[in-house]
């Protein structure tokens, strides 16, 4: 099996395997030599709850995936042509709500609270799935360790939803005439925000994020740390515990060992000792016999 196949498989692991299966491939890398591959899966991290869902509809549930694909390729597509894109966005819709159904089942069977937060992390990642496609995806979809940041409502903008016919010439001019002020207005809105305080807002914002993402991946790694020094323990006491057994069985066959031959021991004196009976019995009859042989011959002398 190909590298690439053994962290596909670990990704669609139960989640409460990951971090051991993990592990162990890195070691068996490790031990064959392979130190490049062995880090690079020992870096792999393991995913939250909703993106695991996610990687388990890419690798389990992939025709209703391909099918958020192709609506997601049919919206991009619609963005700035002028097409309304309305028949795109009801099967992206479509779509999203299927794969949210299947990830609640897989969630609800592998024991995971299928949330409300949970969910509406699921349907972000999918909208950034839409928004991005799979040849931007990274990391690659099927091994997400975190959830996708859903696209803005910028993602959209280029697609027209033109308000419903009305009766009359005047209708379609005041439905132009309104979306013109609408979007002079956003201009506006736009314009007169001061840049340089926006991008100091933005920089704040991007370093707050930051320095929160190197906290968690601290955190991370120290309680990798510790479940794999756990497992190395976990592994002692297993050998310790498989040695005592061993050691026990050893015990108790030879236990047995003596069991039956104490048996053997006592059934053979029982019968030296019935034969014994048997030779003194035997020899006070001789006995009688001797004496009684005497006494005819004493007789017959005399």
């Amino acid at each position: 099996m190909s590298l690439d196949a053994e962290i596909d498989r670990l990704y669609s692991l139960p989640l409460a395997e990951f971090v051991a299966a993990r592990n162990t491939l890195a070691r068996e890398l490790r031990a064959r030599g392979e130190r490049d591959r062995a880090d690079r899966v020992k870096a792999l991290a393991k995913p939250n709850v909703s993106a695991w869902a996610v990687n388990l509809l890419w690798h389990g549930e992939r025709e209703a995936f391909d099918r958020l694909l192709e609506a997601g390729a049919a919206v991009r597509a619609a963005v700035g042509t002028g097409d309304s894109g309305r028949e795109a966005a009801a099967r992206r819709r479509e779509a999203t709500r299927s794969l949210l159904a299947l990830a609640k089942k897989l969630l609800s069977d592998a024991g995971h609270p299928a949330t409300p937060a949970v969910l509406q992390k699921i349907s972000h990642t999918l909208d950034a799935v839409v928004a991005r496609g799979v040849e931007e995806a990274d990391p690659p979809l099927g091994r997400l360790s975190r959830d996708l940041e859903a696209p803005g409502f910028g993602f959209l903008a280029g697609i027209e939803l033109p308000a419903a016919p009305r009766r009359g010439a005047g209708g379609g001019k005041k439905a132009a005439a309104r979306t013109r002020r609408a979007a002079e207005a956003r201009a506006k809105v736009a314009d007169s925000s001061p840049p340089a305080a926006g991008e100091a807002r933005r920089a704040k914002r991007i370093e707050a994020a930051r320095k929160e993402l190197e906290e968690k991946r601290a955190a991370l790694a120290a309680a990798e740390a510790k479940v794999e020094r756990l497992d190395s323990e976990l592994a002692a006491a297993q050998k310790v515990a498989q040695e005592t057994a061993a050691a026990a069985r050893r015990a108790a066959e030879a236990a047995r060992t003596a069991a039956q031959s104490e048996t053997v021991a006592k059934t053979a004196e029982k019968e030296a000792a019935k034969a014994a009976r048997a030779a003194r019995t035997a020899a006070r009859r001789a006995a009688s016999a001797v004496e009684s042989g005497e006494s005819r011959l004493a007789k017959l002398v005399g």
